[in-house]
């Protein structure tokens, strides 16, 4: 399998946990882990665009723009040239309901529990990198 089209994943943290959903009836990674996200569109330059598309598509929420952060590119999966990984910090008000066929519905998972799912390519790395960050953010607040 090999694609020519950019993606983008958006985390949907939540205090320490993440909102997380098992691909479901699709061909491409069954029954792996995922945050919210997929290939860009035809026509999508930005994928800070496609990631708020794509969070809106699959959960149900709309987020502004202002509160999506930049987390990481994954390169080196086949499916996709570059995985362009963002964060957001949801409320706890403000819970994803599952829209799509190819998914399970949202389940909140701590950093641990979501470890040991098996996860879609890349996301290990990524869940490491936000589980760094919200460290770093505690150790410098309580300094």
């Amino acid at each position: 399998m090999e694609y020519t089209k950019n993606t983008v994943a958006c985390a949907l943290r939540c205090g320490d946990k993440l909102w997380m959903s098992k691909r479901i009836n699709t061909p491409n990674f069954p029954d792996k882990w995922q945050f919210a996200g997929g290939k860009m569109d035809e026509g999508e330059t930005n994928p800070i665009d496609a990631s708020l598309r794509e969070v809106k598509e699959e959960t149900n929420l709309d987020i502004e723009i202002s509160r999506l952060k930049y987390l990481s590119g994954i390169y080196g999966d086949p499916s996709t040239k570059c995985c362009y990984v963002y964060y957001v910090e949801l409320n706890e008000d403000e819970i994803p309901v599952r829209t799509e066929n190819a998914m399970t519905d949202w389940v909140l998972l701590s950093y641990d529990e979501a470890m040991a799912k098996d996860l879609m390519p890349g996301l290990t790395y990524t869940i490491r990198k936000l589980m760094d960050q919200a460290n770093w953010y505690k150790v410098k607040t309580t300094i």
